[in-house]
């Protein structure tokens, strides 16, 4: 007879292999579905550990370690609402600049866990006008874009990401190119934690425009995902591609990529539109 332990495991490992067998899209509604139930304890847990993340050693019998203890915590709480509310300002800037067709979402959970995040989830999804393939900003910038929405919550691949792609212009000489994001890729096989982190790449420059480490790259407007003139990265270096053919370089985004707290998300139709819409 098996044990109520060994019967919860089979279910699970049971479970793991029906849901890896489903056909693609049946398999996404699923996750959609676990990624909403799984959002309000998300949050919960990001908001209990994010804004507690100072100092918390052994209180000591004394009154003066009680003290210090105490003032670690509220110096590390009073820090994370000086981000956040640093975060809400500059998000609340570029929604004025872009206008009301925006939705401003908190993140509840992180892709990653060596320190560098290739999509983060947020609290909004299908039913707050949210599709794939809205651009999503940071309060630097350009974070990434939606991936996969569920009615409640929505994944976003961010610029960290190898198969993210933006097209560009230098914003000092108009000089068009690609932004494709970094990440660490698996080579021969082995674990990408291995691997170092690769930052984003500026890409197919032409090969007669002159380059200046620090210039400026912006949203060129071209694919019609991001409109133009929203800030991307700067330049830290570049060099002649081996083809010789364009110029290449590695970018510093400006979007705090690190510490996303609040995002804004362009969108095309709100929920009412496209119920009014025949």
């Amino acid at each position: 007879m098996l044990s109520k332990t060994h019967f919860y495991v089979f279910l699970l490992i049971l479970g793991v292999l029906v849901l890896f067998n489903l056909p693609v899209q049946t398999a996404r509604s699923v996750k959609a579905v676990l990624r909403d139930l799984m959002a309000p304890y998300q949050s919960l847990w990001s908001s209990r550990w994010g804004n507690a993340s100072g100092p918390k050693g052994g209180r000591s019998e004394g009154r003066e370690n009680e003290l210090v203890d105490s003032l670690g915590e509220c110096r590390a709480q009073l820090e994370a609402l000086e981000r956040e509310n640093r975060s809400l300002r500059e998000l609340l800037d570029l929604k004025k600049r872009l206008g009301n067709r925006t939705i401003a979402c908190r993140v509840i959970a992180r892709d990653g866990a060596l320190g560098w995040w290739r999509s983060v989830r947020v609290d909004r999804g299908s039913r707050s006008g949210l599709r794939p393939g809205n651009a999503v900003l940071a309060g630097g910038g350009v974070a990434g874009v939606i991936q996969e929405t569920g009615p409640h919550t929505a994944e976003v691949l961010l610029i960290s990401d190898p198969i993210f792609y933006v097209s560009v212009r230098c914003s000092r000489t108009d000089a068009l190119g690609i932004v494709r994001g970094g990440g660490a890729v698996a080579r021969a096989g082995l674990l990408e934690a291995l691997w170092p982190v690769r930052p984003p790449e500026f890409l197919y420059a032409d090969r007669d425009e002159e380059l200046l480490e620090g210039d400026f790259l912006v949203t060129s407007g071209l694919g019609g995902i991001f409109p133009p003139g929203l800030p991307v990265g700067r330049i830290r270096r570049f060099h002649l591609a081996e083809s010789g053919l364009y110029q290449e370089g590695v970018v510093e985004p400006f979007a705090p990529l690190d510490r996303l707290d609040f995002v804004l998300v362009l969108v095309t139709d709100t929920p009412e539109e496209e119920e009014a819409s025949p």
